[in-house]
């Protein structure tokens, strides 16, 4: 009886310590910072591993917390890349803010760079990416003091490489930049008294933006023509659309490569007087877009003013004509019409940049000294489209 005792309370023994090995916390020191976590293998050189119920304590008190984490790097030559990087269920605090984040998903990341693992990499490698891969990161929510102040839906940032081989030292990508439904809550600033009373005349809670920017990078046999496309909405208010195509001529990128390979991060002087020297600009098209906000603008400016919609409009025009009209007479003459319509009727605003033939960046210097000339040289136009 006594030995079917033993061997039972030995058995439980062994069980109790088996199950408590089991649920041992793996830990793990980083620069600035240990990481904990419950079930899986993490590399501690690479981190590359799978894991659950992850904590990063960071020494100045910020608290990072996952349900699962995955990562998956690899090096190739003299790159670094991160093939897979999956995070979900996170949580980021310190005392006064917490960002909550449903899941991270970022692949095909690469950087330039001798690295082996993550922790002989130079973090400076985040400003010359060779490939931003594709990062998908849903359901933000941003609190300060317990206040949920901004929620986004979806932030997607995806890139594309571009062959251009007299680059050997600047990698191009075309990017893409989707936010969206981002909500700027009542809360984003208690502070902000102007902001709360704006939001309680317009009867709003929140007001809900969405942006998208691409970038297109198209190599020519003598330059390098770039461009950008921008579009940021706001739910029932209006957004503005922006259009810009520049270039850069082949000799100046060639320098531009040289230095970058030489100098990194220390030619920013240099850089910006070899891109004037040697870049230009195709076009631009501007599109304010009104769907409520400017009426809601305008008779929140009046109301400030103690004036009628009228006499606003006018305060306005008087503002833009002491801005433009004292040194650009003919071009303030050509444009107020269609600006005070806009003022009047809502709609849409459109402003264009058509030079006949790419304008030099340089030129832009001497335009500053006769800006009625450089509205002509540069196809300036402006339109109101009625609502």
């Amino acid at each position: 009886m006594k030995t079917t005792l033993i061997k039972r309370l030995i058995v439980t023994i062994g069980l109790i310590c088996m199950a408590t090995i089991a649920h041992a916390y793996e830990t793990m020191r980083l620069d600035g910072a240990t990481l904990t976590y419950e079930t899986g293998k993490i590399d501690p050189q690479t981190f590359n591993g799978y894991a659950s119920d992850l904590t990063v304590l960071f020494d100045d008190g910020m608290r990072l917390t996952a349900k699962r984490y995955l990562m998956k790097t690899s090096q190739s030559g003299n790159e670094f890349n991160v093939e897979r990087f999956e995070m979900d269920g996170i949580v980021i605090r310190d005392d006064e803010m917490m960002i909550v984040i449903d899941d991270i998903n970022w692949s095909s990341l690469v950087f330039p760079s001798n690295a082996s693992s993550f922790r002989s990499l130079d973090l400076d490698q985040f400003d010359h990416l060779k490939d931003v891969g594709r990062l998908m990161i849903n359901a933000i929510s941003v609190y300060e003091n317990n206040r949920l102040m901004i929620t986004i839906d979806a932030l997607l940032i995806d890139g594309e490489n571009v062959d251009f081989p007299i680059l050997t030292h600047t990698p191009i990508q075309n990017v893409t930049i989707d936010l969206r439904n981002a909500v700027f809550r009542r809360d984003i600033d208690p502070s902000n008294y102007d902001f709360q009373q704006f939001l309680n005349r317009i009867n709003r809670d929140d007001l809900t933006l969405n942006m998208r920017m691409y970038s297109n990078a198209e190599p020519k046999s003598d330059r390098l023509d770039t461009t950008v496309e921008m579009v940021v909405s706001m739910l029932d208010a209006g957004g503005v659309e922006l259009d810009i195509g520049v270039g850069i001529l082949n000799s100046s990128l060639i320098i531009i490569d040289a230095a970058m390979k030489d100098q990194g991060d220390d030619l920013d002087d240099e850089l910006l007087g070899m891109m004037l020297a040697g870049g230009f600009l195709n076009g631009l098209r501007l599109t304010i877009d009104d769907d409520g906000m400017l009426a809601l603008m305008l008779d929140d400016y009046r109301r400030g003013q103690n004036m009628t919609r009228y006499q606003a409009v006018d305060s306005i025009m008087n503002e833009i004509a002491f801005a433009l009209g004292s040194f650009a007479p003919n071009t303030f003459s050509d444009i107020a019409p269609e600006i005070r319509r806009f003022l009047d009727q809502g709609g849409a605003l459109e402003i264009r940049l058509a030079p006949p033939s790419p304008a030099s960046f340089s030129a832009f210097i001497g335009f500053a000294a006769v800006p009625d000339t450089a509205a002509q040289a540069l196809g300036l136009s402006v339109q109101h489209i009625a609502p």
